[in-house]
């Protein structure tokens, strides 16, 4: 689902307790959100197009569906790698 930074906002909210808007969610039901909003910011931000951000963002959403994590240094390191072999093969 493609939504704005509002929208987000109120799914993180409503179902991981977080306030915040952020770039993606990613949900045991198997559905991925990702905020336009954050992503244009995060292109502009890391150099990268809009379509590239989005591309991340839903190769990251599919990671967490694997069982990959973020929260900590040694498993963001695994993640970051297993993007960027995902991205090189889009």
């Amino acid at each position: 689902m493609f939504t704005d930074d509002n929208g987000i906002r109120r799914l993180n909210s409503r179902f991981k307790g977080r306030k915040s808007a952020t770039d993606v969610l990613a949900f045991d039901t198997g559905d991925i959100a990702i905020s336009v909003d954050t992503a244009k910011r995060n292109a502009r931000r890391f150099g990268n197009t809009l379509s590239g951000e989005l591309k991340l963002c839903m190769v990251h959403g599919i990671l967490h569906l694997c069982g990959y994590d973020d929260t900590s240094a040694p498993e963001r390191k695994v993640m970051r790698a297993m993007e960027k072999r995902m991205l090189d093969t889009l």
